[in-house]
């Protein structure tokens, strides 16, 4: 690798010379364009107006103490992290984070699935997750290797999945389940042969 005096030396020896300024951002979209993209749409939150998902979420599991994927827009606890620096956010980016040291919940974007099941079996986590019933997906046999007791069968996605700040948009996988795991990324609190007996629960 080249060092900056090394680049410095080989620009004076052509003759180059390099200046430096500042540029305001509204100006600098170009370079500033993938930085700035944000799909909103996928910060899909329990609604809890309607069926008390959470509260009923957290009769079974009153451990619960960080929110890993969250925003101040659809946290279920105080204590959450943040994708974005957030002024309320205990931290941001929740795979900088080692998961080894309470009891989290999370709902993360179903797109993150596999690697939060990836991190949870490396950092031994116990997590309590919300995530579609999708056997047809890669990550659905990592899942069952961490589920370690019963699991709660959720409301109609179009019921109870809404996004906060578009308080009339539904989810629009009408025919979608989704369910509540409890994991563990400690082998010896894991169900044996999940895979040919996954017993759920109406969450009630």
């Amino acid at each position: 690798m080249i060092s900056l005096a090394m680049f410095g030396f080989w620009c004076l020896d052509r003759e180059i010379y390099l200046t430096a300024c500042h540029v305001a951002g509204v100006s600098n979209t170009e370079a500033d364009e993938m930085s700035r993209s944000f799909n909103d749409d996928i910060e899909w939150s329990l609604y809890d107006d309607v069926h008390d998902v959470f509260e009923k979420l957290e009769c079974h599991f009153p451990d619960i103490e960080v929110d890993l994927f969250a925003s101040r827009l659809n946290r279920k606890k105080d204590r959450y992290v943040s994708r974005m620096p957030e002024p309320d956010a205990f931290a941001i980016d929740a795979f900088t984070l080692e998961w080894s040291d309470c009891l989290y919940y999370a709902f993360p974007p179903f797109s993150l699935i596999n690697r939060v099941l990836q991190k949870v079996a490396e950092d031994e986590a116990e997590m309590v997750l919300v995530a579609p019933l999708w056997p047809t997906q890669v990550w659905w046999a990592a899942l069952l290797k961490l589920i370690s007791v019963d699991c709660y069968l959720l409301p109609p996605a179009t019921q109870i999945l809404h996004l906060p700040h578009k308080p009339s948009r539904r989810q629009p996988l009408t025919k979608m389940k989704m369910a509540v795991f409890k994991l563990s990324g400690k082998p010896s609190k894991n169900i044996p042969d999940v895979a040919c007996e996954l017993i759920f629960t109406i969450l009630a």
